[in-house]
């Protein structure tokens, strides 16, 4: 109800709603309560207040992992990374099984450079190794295009793994849907033209059985679900559908980027496999080898320098622009738009704020 209030009615009447459903409801639905606060003082721009609720929430709820992963995404549509990590990290001292705590500390850990996020995935792994949402940050590390780890193949196992664990995961199946339209273009060496690929995935690329799986599952969250779910009555397979429409547009815009990357990658096999072949003649070296690639650098402080070297390819993305492009998950619009929450007209504020998955009970 309070949903329709803020849209209908103002949010003063919501306030005073809220306020009174603080009175009147059970110790255990307190912390959505509060959630729903915190948020109707985002709305109006009072992040302070905002922060003051959920810091209230965390003390008076603690045993409810729902307020701490809130306090996370506040920090992130503030645009403010290093605040989310560190929410994020103090979280996990108390949910340490938590998965979508884990998985969205794997998720900000992407700014620190892609050898660190795999650590940290790695790491997750051994605490929450069922989770479904981990497994699905894991396929984003390979399925990222300016990585060195881009690699189709382990993302597909790792989202086959997602799917298993946490079916109802809407994420997974989006990003299963990026790999298969991938994958087209990587079985063609990206011959075909922008025009050609385009009706490929719009006509010849069948993604039935994943429809079916999808609809099977019926998933009810996940932050690229929710942004391509149009509408409350759209069923598993309207979303699908609508997700393959806005990644047929993104992966056209940044073709030539996972190209490259798809270059890169067989051209590091075929070194791989040199090297391999040399190896088996002196085992020294082969020996060496193996240390120069357990002490490879995290990137931690080159990252981003190394990032803006990768973009230079593309239109418009020069070193001033390169935070505008986030290929964390598989909607580079979806990842611009959730850092910039505070910029949006109301309507699509209320629909992040008021929509998401975060406060479904």
């Amino acid at each position: 109800k309070n949903k329709l209030t803020v849209d209908n009615a103002g949010v003063q009447k919501a306030q005073k709603l809220l306020n009174r459903a603080l009175m009147d409801v059970p110790d255990k639905s307190r912390a959505q309560v509060l959630l729903e606060c915190s948020r109707v003082e985002e709305y109006i721009g009072k992040i302070d207040k905002a922060r003051e609720i959920l810091a209230k929430a965390r003390k008076e709820t603690k045993h409810e992992w729902k307020v701490f992963l809130e306090s996370v995404m506040l920090e992130v549509r503030c645009g403010n990374r290093d605040g989310a990590l560190k929410e994020a990290k103090s979280a996990l001292e108390i949910h340490s099984g938590t998965g979508r705590l884990w998985a969205i500390l794997v998720q900000l850990t992407h700014a620190h450079g892609p050898d660190q996020q795999r650590l940290v995935f790695r790491e997750a792994l051994k605490q929450v190794p069922k989770s479904g949402e981990v497994w699905c940050e894991g396929a984003r590390v390979h399925l990222h295009p300016l990585s060195p780890h881009f690699d189709l193949e382990t993302a597909s196992r790792y989202l086959e793994f997602a799917i298993q664990f946490t079916p109802q995961y809407g994420d997974s199946f989006v990003e299963a849907l990026r790999f298969h339209l991938l994958r087209y273009d990587q079985a063609t060496n990206f011959t075909m033209t922008d025009e050609d690929y385009k009706n490929c995935m719009e006509e010849k690329i069948d993604t039935r059985a994943l429809e079916q799986r999808c609809v099977n599952a019926d998933p009810n969250y996940g932050a690229l679900w929710f942004h391509c779910k149009r509408g409350p009555f759209d069923t598993a397979r309207q979303v699908l559908r609508t997700a393959k429409k806005l990644l047929i547009a993104e992966l056209l815009k940044f073709r030539n980027v996972y190209k490259r990357a798809y270059l890169d990658q067989q051209a590091k096999t075929i070194k791989h496999t040199t090297s391999d072949t040399d190896e088996d003649i002196n085992d020294d070296h082969k020996r060496e080898d193996k240390q120069q690639q357990r002490t490879t650098p995290a990137l931690v402080n080159a990252a981003n320098a190394w990032i803006v070297d990768r973009l230079d390819d593309l239109p418009g993305a020069d070193s001033n622009t390169v935070g505008d492009i986030d290929f964390s998950t598989g909607l580079c619009s979806v990842n611009w738009i959730r850092e910039r929450v505070a910029s949006l007209s109301l309507t699509e504020k209320r629909k992040i704020l008021f929509g998401s998955d975060t406060i479904v009970p």
